[in-house]
């Protein structure tokens, strides 16, 4: 068991003494790993001393104009609408799912601290629509966010934003209310805001879209909501300092990198499922699901040659996956490891009234709805122990923002580490880009189309 301030990374249920020699790891395997793990953080070192790990400082950045920024908006909107599309969405979605009530617009504005929140995440012409007809636009802030600043989704967003708030309360005024993230200096969106005016926040240009929950991407709309985002910052620093002091085999990222690329390359286990065992971390697996995927998915090594690597994540939550997808994970094929997230306190938490009977509701006397879900955890851990399935957990001590930014810190240094490990660049998406090519080869063509149909008519 490795452990850090913050967070625990347990994996002994990957080793033969708990689930067999067949599919575990024995203990000479871990010792035989220690010269290996030495060999690839010292090039990670390397590589972060000469910035090209940029995520990796992002804790100790300062804080004060996105502070600034999101107070003015809190004091003048009472909507805030996030427009993006993969690392610029999942994360902030993920921060706001973590620290506030799923039930946040609900509340009163005494309550919230902030604006209600929304975040668009994709181009589906009902959802946009129906947020439309339910928002005023002249109590709308929009935060528009793409690293690239021609994220084609995103632009397609904001082009209705933008027209939806000019249109109630003209284009001088409507300029406040918009709020630019992206690249410091190029891109579509870059140049818009210049010309129109609107306030920005920088995105690091070294740092990669699915690594920005650390940055403007996510730290704003947390401020806006309320949200320490110093404090968030702390827990990844601190997390970061404490990974400086320890050798590699000390460092619960570095195994929690070595231990999923020794089950895929050595077990053939390319399915990794990611288990919450909190409603409040569904947000934080599905961003670690893009992370995972996007930076580790690769045809080619650094070299050029051709692997075509990579585990394929998935989100399964407990305890409500355990009635669709655990059969599958006891009894189908050994080709995954499952990795429970599971909280130490729920902080909330509702005792079950005392209930006399011999049928298993009297089996929940003595309990809460806490104790229960963890009791669930164990219990399932425990099964696939029993069926020689591998499985681990990574504890977190409880949700609040200092041990989100641990979290999220934690699982960035350990995408990047396995990286090394397989050889490949994992800050690099070029099977995305060859989607985003053809998206605007096909969008010309059928508006050109579209274009020549409309002359005929006239």
């Amino acid at each position: 068991m490795k452990r850090v301030p913050s967070l625990t990374f347990d994996f002994k249920n990957m080793m033969t003494d708990q689930i067999g020699p067949v599919h575990g790891m024995g203990e000479e395997e871990c010792a035989r790993a220690f010269p290996l793990l030495d060999d690839v953080y010292r090039t990670f070192r390397e590589s972060r001393n000469k910035g090209n790990l940029a995520f990796l400082d992002l804790p100790y950045q300062p804080t004060e104009k996105i502070k600034a920024l999101a107070k003015k908006v809190q004091g003048r909107f009472e909507n805030f609408v996030l427009l993006g599309i993969g690392g610029s969405a999942l994360g902030p979605i993920a921060i706001q799912q973590a620290l506030h009530s799923p039930y946040y617009n609900l509340l009163s504005k005494k309550e919230r601290g902030g604006p209600r929140m929304f975040f668009l995440d994709n181009v589906d012409p009902t959802e946009v629509a129906s947020l439309l007809e339910v928002l005023d636009p002249s109590k709308t802030a929009v935060n528009v966010v793409t690293k690239s600043g021609g994220t084609i989704e995103t632009l397609a967003q904001f082009l209705i934003f933008q027209k939806w708030i000019y249109k109630k309360v003209g284009k001088e005024k409507g300029a406040a209310h918009f709020i630019v993230t992206t690249d410091p200096k190029k891109g579509t969106l870059r140049e818009i805001a210049q010309k129109e005016g609107y306030a920005t926040l920088e995105i690091p240009e070294p740092v990669g879209g699915r690594f920005s929950v650390l940055t403007p991407v996510g730290l704003f709309p947390a401020a806006v909501s309320g949200i320490d985002i110093d404090l968030m910052l702390q827990g990844a620093a601190d997390l970061d300092q404490e990974f400086q002091k320890v050798p590699p085999h000390e460092n619960a990222a570095v195994w929690g990198a070595f231990v999923h690329h020794w089950a895929y390359l050595i077990k053939r286990r390319n399915i990794l499922v990611l288990m919450p065992y909190s409603e409040g971390l569904v947000g934080v697996a599905q961003w670690f699901v893009q992370l995972w995927a996007e930076s580790l998915g690769k045809e080619k090594d650094i070299s050029g040659k051709r692997i075509s690597v990579g585990q394929t994540p998935v989100v399964a939550v407990g305890a409500t996956d355990q009635h669709s997808q655990l059969q599958l994970y006891m009894e189908g094929p050994v080709d995954k490891t499952i990795q429970f997230l599971v909280v130490g306190s729920f902080g909330k938490d509702l005792p079950f009234p005392t209930v006399r009977s011999d049928t298993p509701i009297g089996l929940l006397a003595g309990h809460t709805l806490g104790s229960l879900l963890k009791i669930e955890q164990r219990a399932i851990e425990a099964s696939l122990v029993e069926s020689g399935r591998p499985n681990c957990k990574l504890i977190v001590p409880e949700i609040n923002p200092y041990y989100l930014g641990a979290l999220f810190y934690f699982f960035e240094f350990q995408t990047a580490f396995a990286g090394k490990l397989y050889g490949i660049n994992p800050f690099d998406q070029p099977g995305v880009e060859a989607g985003k090519r053809i998206i605007h080869k096909l969008l010309k063509e059928e508006g050109q189309n579209r274009t020549k149909e409309t002359s005929k008519r006239r």
